[in-house]
């Protein structure tokens, strides 16, 4: 029986940072449309940097579509692959028949993740609130804006973060 993962983190509060909101300037999705955050409709946006060629990502991209799911009514999904080409990326949509569920979105140099979270791993999530600001996570005192590698999406953790986020819970930053 394999081993049953725990959250990363033991807790964790969030705050938002800034005034201004999160901008995704340049990134479209695979029909060339650009992704505008305004259109969130209401709904907490999530962030989710990969790859198909990321044995992590892989691994848990079942379980984090079954979450992505389950919260819907609250959390707009905005997986961004760092495959190689658009090739890679739709065949493999394609295969799995994810194509119209989500608003999958190439950046093939990575842009955004690195240079707005200098970000080295994947898999990666950060969540941004109703109004597109981010949600900074605070462990042990030290406040990071991703959840980096596998996680275990089907612990009640996760949605729960998603509700508080959405709520407005947290420690909010003037």
């Amino acid at each position: 029986m394999p081993e049953e993962r725990k959250p990363c983190f033991n807790s964790l509060n969030f705050l938002r940072v800034s005034k201004r909101t999160f901008d995704l300037a340049g990134l479209k999705d695979l029909d060339d449309n650009e992704i505008v955050l305004k259109d969130s409709s209401g709904k907490v946006t999530m962030l989710h940097f990969w790859s198909t060629w990321c044995g992590g990502c892989m691994a848990e991209l079942d379980e984090l579509l079954e979450f992505v799911d389950a919260n819907k009514d609250i959390l707009n999904f905005i997986p961004i692959s760092h495959d190689r080409s658009l090739e890679d990326l739709t065949s493999f949509l394609q295969k799995k028949s994810l194509t119209a569920k989500h608003e999958w979105c190439l950046d093939t140099t990575a842009e955004l993740y690195w240079q707005r979270f200098s970000g080295v791993f994947i898999p990666a999530s950060c969540f941004l609130d109703k109004e597109g600001k981010l949600a900074l996570f605070n462990q042990d005192g030290v406040y990071i804006p991703l959840l980096i590698g596998i996680q275990p999406w089907k612990d009640s953790f996760y949605t729960n973060l998603v509700r508080d986020i959405y709520r407005g819970n947290g420690i909010w930053m003037k």
